[in-house]
């Protein structure tokens, strides 16, 4: 068994480029975007089970972020909270963010779900999580 990584090593380690997705193609039913001009639509939102975070993108994401929310506040500077610590997707999951170094980020949960508010709306982030879960914490 090799030694782990350092997360200096990681980072050269991984590509600097999202792998090319299979990104469905529009259909004629989806809604344009709210520029009017725009000659593409926006493609649909993934949905379904995501894959798993890879461990050398995981590392290093929290290695970067010295593992304290990275929310960056108005104020200048960031969070830097230690406290419920998730990775969050800058461009999410959903809209074809992809699970790269560059496009996660560590963040306090309270940052996490003001992102998702902020991305998907209030309405869609409350009926998510009124919604029971198949998950069992011990």
């Amino acid at each position: 068994m090799q030694p782990p990584l350092e997360p200096a090593t990681a980072l050269a380690l991984l590509p600097t480029e999202p792998p090319p997705t299979s990104r469905p193609t529009s259909t004629a039913t989806e809604t344009p975007t709210q520029e009017p001009n725009t000659a593409e639509p926006h493609p649909p939102r993934r949905t379904g089970a995501r894959e798993a975070i890879p461990d050398a993108v995981r590392r290093a994401v929290w290695a970067r972020d010295g593992e304290r929310c990275s929310w960056p506040l108005d104020g200048g500077g960031c969070c830097g909270s230690t406290h419920r610590l998730e990775l969050d997707h800058v461009v999410p999951w959903a809209e074809w963010g992809h699970s790269t170094v560059a496009n996660l980020r560590v963040v306090c949960s309270r940052h996490n779900a003001l992102a998702a508010r902020r991305a998907f709306g209030s309405r869609c982030v409350d009926r998510y999580a009124a919604e029971p879960t198949e998950r069992t914490h011990h």
